[in-house]
């Protein structure tokens, strides 16, 4: 009962300083989705205007028992785009990571914490500019350690261990090398695709891999991840969305979203947004002709796929 009363005045003097500072509060679900109602919400989201001196906007969540989720700035309202220095923080207040954010990509050296607030790991994103584009260039396990603080990783050297995000289960592990994969992983994929690989690195390149799916089915692959693709691809379906890079574009006109299943068949297909018959007639054509699958250790899973619609520009 007092937890529920402090949150309920917690919220009620959030809200009160957020009319009065220009503030806007969202409730969302873990999965991003904005819900109308703070007992429908996993956490609450309070943007603030920028502080004096700057332009970037003030980011602050909560859980709904009051504590803090996340303190950061972002250079949008409206589409959030992280900038600068960031934290995040367990529901029991304990620090989850710590990082920068660049154009809302994490950048430097990132520390991530156990929930007994020892460091995990501490890992550098690599980026390098190029014609004003910011390109990833992998990232380098610097330190590792077990949840008692044990030296796993040190200096890049050592033997790596990934957990899901509440630690609970051991996603994959093997040796680290100069900060990146060397030698031989394993792991196991904790969703229901229940997928056990084994897999060869050299200086962070796959060389090879064997899985099991959970049927018991072997597979051999050379490519962690491949997402699905069209058979047939003539370029109908960019040119229906207006993706094709010789097309003046200016703004999203909707968006599709379907999801490829393990045949390759086309399940789900949405259309979304203001768009005449003949538009949608023709993405829906380009969308249905016949797809790979998307192949995760060699194994067809069932994959979401969404791209944006484009509209052309008026001349």
């Amino acid at each position: 009962m007092c937890l529920r009363i402090y949150f309920f005045l917690f919220f009620f003097l959030s809200v009160s300083w957020a009319v009065a500072q220009n503030q806007s509060i969202f409730f969302l679900k873990n999965n991003g989705v904005e819900v109308k109602t703070r007992d429908s919400a996993d956490f609450i989201r309070i943007i603030s205007e920028p502080d004096s001196g700057t332009t970037l906007f003030n980011i602050k969540e909560y859980y709904v028992n009051g504590k803090i989720k996340f303190i950061g700035k972002a250079t949008q309202f409206d589409k959030i785009v992280l900038e600068g220095p960031s934290v995040s923080f367990y529901p029991s207040g304990k620090r989850s990571q710590m990082g920068t954010y660049y154009r809302g990509n994490l950048v430097g050296d990132v520390y991530t914490y156990y929930p007994n607030g020892k460091i995990y790991r501490i890992i550098n994103y690599n980026y390098f500019k190029a014609r004003g584009l910011l390109i990833y260039n992998g990232c380098q396990i610097k330190t590792s350690n077990d949840s008692t603080g044990k030296n796993l990783v040190t200096e890049g050297n050592g033997y790596s261990i990934t957990y899901d995000d509440e630690f609970k289960n051991i996603f994959e592990e093997g040796p680290i090398k100069n900060g990146v994969k060397n030698g031989i992983w394993k792991g196991k994929t904790l969703d229901s695709n229940q997928i056990s690989y084994t897999e060869s690195y050299r200086d962070d390149k796959l060389i090879s891999g064997k899985s099991t799916d959970k049927n018991g089915k072997f597979y051999s692959y050379n490519i962690h991840y491949k997402s699905a693709t069209q058979i047939h691809d003539d370029g109908s379906l960019f040119k229906a969305l207006n993706l094709d890079s010789k097309q003046p574009i200016s703004k999203n006109q909707g968006e599709v979203t379907f999801y490829i299943d393990k045949d390759g068949a086309v399940l789900d297909l949405k259309i979304i947004g203001k768009l005449d018959d003949v538009s949608k007639s023709d993405i829906l054509t380009a969308v249905s002709r016949k797809w790979s699958p998307c192949l995760l250790c060699g194994v067809p899973i069932k994959a979401f796929m969404s791209f944006p619609i484009k509209c052309k520009e008026d001349h």
